[in-house]
């Protein structure tokens, strides 16, 4: 199994405006049942926008590793890093992020990507999770001023039909 540790020399934290983490927070079906795990909390954007829920949340700041968590929860949201440490080596952080959160998200899972990250979904990979029950159901394009091109909010969700055709 590969070790992930976070990308610290490079470390450039990029807080989500909150009228976007509100407006992503609007697109999950959260009920007030679910467990909703913000797995890098950071500022907060994303968990101070959750409706009322069991509101979980990582951050490594707090010695709180994402990959180190193992409790099933119902949903994942968050604006993840773009890269991470695979094996002491950096790589686009989106891959091992999805892998890890379909072992733990029984209902979906939605991150806020750049375009670096976005292309990481390879329809090799879309394969496999959807042969895994994850399929993309819903994608939004966000244009922040203060951030570098456009942004992207993707959806998976477990036993929903996706709405890509690959």
């Amino acid at each position: 199994m590969p070790s992930y540790q976070y990308f610290e020399e490079h470390k450039t934290l990029m807080f989500t405006p909150e009228d976007i983490s509100k407006n992503i927070i609007s697109q999950l079906n959260i009920n007030k049942n679910d467990t909703v795990l913000e797995p890098f909390k950071g500022a907060g954007s994303f968990y101070n926008q959750l409706p009322e829920c069991k509101k979980l949340y990582c951050e490594i700041d707090e010695n709180i590793n994402f990959f180190d968590w193992q409790d099933k929860v119902d949903w994942i949201v968050s604006n993840p890093p773009f890269k991470i440490l695979v094996d002491h080596k950096p790589k686009n952080g989106l891959v091992p992020i999805i892998e890890h959160s379909i072992k733990i998200a029984n209902k979906g899972f939605g991150f806020l990507v750049n375009h670096n990250l976005f292309n990481a979904l390879t329809v090799r990979r879309l394969n496999l999770w959807k042969d895994l029950g994850f399929t993309i159901t819903y994608i939004k394009v966000y244009e922040i001023k203060k951030w570098f091109g456009r942004y992207f909010f993707i959806l998976f969700e477990k036993n929903k039909p996706g709405i890509l055709d690959f």
